[in-house]
C-alpha cells in the first residue's frame, strides 16, 4: 500500500526494477504492475504496467494529480504480479516534488519533460573501496546527467559536482573511491531533458582499474589528471608511446 498525504496535490511515480541475476537460469521472465486506490488492489485497476527482463525488467506506472480517479489524502494499493518465471524485485514510489531512492544495482526507468528535471539520490558506499558508476541510458529523447553531494537539485550553470552531457549516447559519470571518500554520504542526482525523454538510470559499483602497463621501450609514463567542479582532481597514469 502507498499512503498520500492530503495536504498538497502531486504527480506519483510507481517504478518496479526486476531484479535479473534472481531468474533461474538466465531464463525469460515479466512482471505485472496493478495499481488501484479501491479496497482491493485487483478491483477497479486504474493504472498498470508491464516489465519484461528482455528489454531491461523496469516499469513505471505515472499518477499524474488530475488523473481520473487520482486522489490526496488516500491509499493506493500496488499489486506486483510474476507472469512467468518467478523473480525477485525492487519497488520505489516518488512525488514528482521529490527524489527517487536509486539502490545499488537496480534500474530505475523514468520520463521528464523538455527542461523539466527528474530527482533521484543515492547513498555512498565507501567499505569496499570501489569506484561508484552512475549510467543514464536514453530510451527516446535527449536527457543530461548531473551529480552533487551538496546541491539537492543539482544543473547548470554552475550548481553540480559532476555530469555529463553527451547528445549521442549514454551519459555515465564515474566517481573512484579515493574521491568518494571526499564526498558527503548522500549523493544528488538530476535528469535534466533538453528534450522531452524517456531513460532507464541505475547505481553500481566497480572495482578500480588495473593498474598501466610499464610503457614501451622509448616511452615514459605521462601523469593525466582531472578537475571536477569543486575542485576534486581525478588522476591516473597513462603509457606515452615512443615516437619514430
Amino acid at each position: 500500500t502507498l499512503s498520500v498525504d492530503g495536504t498538497e496535490a502531486r504527480d506519483i511515480t510507481i517504478s518496479v526494477t526486476m531484479q535479473l541475476d534472481s531468474l533461474d537460469g538466465g531464463s525469460a521472465g515479466g512482471l505485472q504492475v496493478l495499481v488501484s486506490n479501491s479496497d482491493h488492489a485487483t478491483d477497479d485497476v486504474g493504472w498498470r504496467a508491464h516489465a519484461d527482463s528482455s528489454l531491461g525488467g523496469t516499469a513505471s506506472v505515472f499518477i499524474a494529480h488530475d488523473d481520473e480517479g487520482a486522489c490526496q489524502g488516500c491509499t493506493y494499493h500496488v499489486t506486483v504480479v510474476s507472469l512467468e518465471t518467478p523473480c525477485d524485485f525492487t519497488i520505489i514510489a516518488s512525488s514528482a516534488r521529490g527524489h527517487t531512492l536509486l539502490t545499488h544495482n537496480a534500474l530505475v526507468q523514468s520520463e521528464v519533460g523538455e527542461g523539466q528535471m527528474a530527482l533521484f539520490k543515492t547513498y555512498a558506499s565507501r567499505d569496499s573501496g570501489e569506484s561508484l558508476v552512475v549510467t543514464l541510458t536514453p530510451c527516446a529523447g535527449n536527457p543530461d546527467l548531473f551529480l552533487s553531494d551538496v546541491i539537492m537539485r543539482p544543473g547548470p550553470p554552475d550548481d553540480y559536482t559532476f555530469a555529463s552531457d553527451r547528445s549521442d549516447g549514454v551519459d555515465q559519470i564515474i566517481i573512484p573511491a579515493a574521491t568518494l571518500d571526499k564526498l558527503g554520504d548522500t549523493l544528488f542526482l538530476s535528469v535534466l531533458g533538453k528534450t522531452s525523454a524517456v531513460f532507464t538510470i541505475g547505481v553500481s559499483p566497480a572495482a578500480e582499474p588495473e593498474p598501466p602497463l610499464a610503457p614501451p621501450e622509448g616511452g615514459e609514463a605521462v601523469e593525466v589528471s582531472a578537475e571536477s567542479r569543486r575542485g576534486v582532481i581525478v588522476s591516473w597514469l597513462a603509457a606515452a608511446a615512443r615516437s619514430d
